[in-house]
């Protein structure tokens, strides 16, 4: 998507659609590491487990965030994509740590 976006100088969002076939490899791929892993399990995926119903629900925001203000880190792509995936979870686990704090928070927020 950046690069495209990048060439055409506007924002492309062909591959932002949950079910393109980059993204369901993406998570059938993430999905089949994580099996494979066994009995894995750390306190960071056990807190990301937690929160992730929050996180599904709060990352567009952050993404949006991103678009509006056109941040880049790098001029590759898949390095800008790192960087945003990485920066954009962890703004969302904190945001929903935070508003966890909050009484009743839970049962909105998972």
């Amino acid at each position: 998507t950046f690069h495209y976006s990048y060439i055409t100088e506007s924002l492309n969002t062909n591959f932002y659609q949950y079910l393109d076939l980059n993204i369901v490899i993406m998570a059938a791929s993430f999905f089949m590491i994580f099996k494979h892993m066994g009995n894995f399990s750390s306190n960071i995926f056990k807190s990301l487990s937690e929160y992730s119903f929050g996180i599904y629900f709060i990352h567009p925001i952050f993404l949006k965030f991103i678009e509006i203000k056109h941040l880049t880190f790098s001029t590759i792509w898949a390095i800008q994509f790192l960087y945003v995936s990485i920066l954009v979870l962890a703004v969302s686990y904190l945001c929903i740590y935070i508003l966890r704090k909050l009484p009743h928070a839970k049962l909105y927020i998972g």
